[in-house]
C-alpha cells in the first residue's frame, strides 16, 4: 500500500465512494459517505487539489414568461395589435381612444423599429406587410414550455429585447458533478485504509496511554504554507506620497520646515489680501 498519500478520514470516505461509479452528484456522495453534503463537497475540493477528483460545475439557463409576457403571448404584442387593426393612416388620438395610451406608446416605438409603420403629422401610416417575427414565435412557445440557452442562442439579440421589455426572465440552474481522475483510480486500486487517525496528542491520550495505539496522520512537508501579508502603508500616506511624486515630476522642489507656519509664509508671501476670509 502506498503510504505517501496524506488524506483525512473524510477524504478517504469520499474517494472510496467511487469504487462502483466514477461520477457522482453531491447528494449521492453524501449518501454514500454518510456525511453532510457540505462536508462531502469540501473533501472533494481538497481531493481535487491533490489531483484525485475533478469537480465540474454546470450552469444551465432557462427562460420563462413574465406576467406581462403571458398577457402578450395570449393577446399579441402591442405593435401587432395596432398594425393588424389598421390598413390606412390613423391618427394617434384615434388609436388612444381605441386602446390604452400606455399600449399605444409602447407600440409606436416598436412599429418604427420593425419598419411596420411610420408616423407623420400625428398619424400612424402602415408601411409594409407585418411578417410574424421570431419574438412572436418565441412568446408562443414560452406560453407552453420554457426554453434553454442553447435553443435561444441562435436568436439571442431578440431574446435580449424580450428581456429588456420585461416579457421574459432568465433563471440559472446550477448542477455539480464530481468524478474520479486516473490518479484517484490508481489510488483506489492500491487500497485505502480507513483506520482512524489523529492529528494531535491530547492530554487525555497521554494520561491514558491510548496514543500508543492510535495512528498519527503524517505531516505533508511539501504542502505550501499559508500566505502571510506584511504591514502596509496607510492609504492616506500613500496618497501623500503619490501627490509628492507628481509635484516633484512637474519640477517643484520639496523643502522641509516646521509643521506650524506663521501667517507671513502662509499668506503674506502668497500676496493674500489682509481681509481675505481664509485669514
Amino acid at each position: 500500500m502506498n503510504l505517501n498519500y496524506n488524506l483525512t478520514t473524510h477524504e478517504k470516505k469520499v474517494l472510496l465512494s467511487f469504487n462502483d461509479n466514477h461520477k457522482l452528484t453531491p447528494t449521492e456522495l453524501a449518501e454514500k459517505t454518510n456525511l453532510k453534503v457540505e462536508a462531502a463537497i469540501h473533501a472533494s475540493f481538497l481531493l481535487e487539489e491533490k489531483g484525485y477528483l475533478s469537480v465540474v460545475d454546470n450552469i444551465t439557463k432557462q427562460y420563462y414568461l413574465t406576467k406581462e409576457g403571458e398577457n402578450y403571448a395570449e393577446n399579441g404584442l402591442p405593435e401587432r395589435r395596432i398594425i393588424d387593426s389598421i390598413d390606412e393612416p390613423v391618427s394617434m388620438e384615434e388609436l388612444k381612444n381605441k386602446y390604452s395610451p400606455q399600449l399605444v406608446g409602447i407600440a409606436t416605438g416598436w412599429l418604427l423599429k420593425k419598419g411596420w409603420a411610420k408616423i407623420n403629422d400625428g398619424k400612424v401610416i402602415p408601411q409594409s406587410k407585418a411578417e410574424k417575427g421570431y419574438d412572436e414565435f418565441l412568446l408562443e412557445k414560452l406560453k407552453s414550455q420554457s426554453i434553454d440557452y442553447k435553443e435561444a442562442e441562435s436568436n439571442k439579440e431578440i431574446l435580449k429585447d424580450l428581456i429588456k421589455r420585461k416579457l421574459v426572465y432568465e433563471e440559472e440552474d446550477k448542477s455539480r458533478i464530481v468524478q474520479v481522475t486516473d490518479s484517484g483510480l490508481a489510488l483506489l486500486e492500491e487500497g485505502i485504509d480507513l483506520e482512524e487517525e489523529i492529528t494531535q496528542i491530547t492530554a487525555d491520550l497521554l494520561k491514558s496511554g491510548e496514543w500508543k495505539n492510535k495512528k498519527i496522520r503524517p505531516y505533508d512537508i511539501k504542502k505550501p504554507a499559508k500566505k502571510t501579508f506584511a504591514a502596509k502603508i496607510h492609504p492616506y500616506q500613500r496618497l501623500l506620497n503619490q501627490m509628492r511624486s507628481i509635484f516633484l515630476e512637474m519640477g517643484f522642489t520639496e523643502i522641509k520646515g516646521d509643521v506650524i507656519q506663521s501667517s507671513f509664509w502662509n499668506f503674506d508671501t502668497l500676496f493674500q489680501p489682509q481681509d481675505h476670509p481664509a485669514r
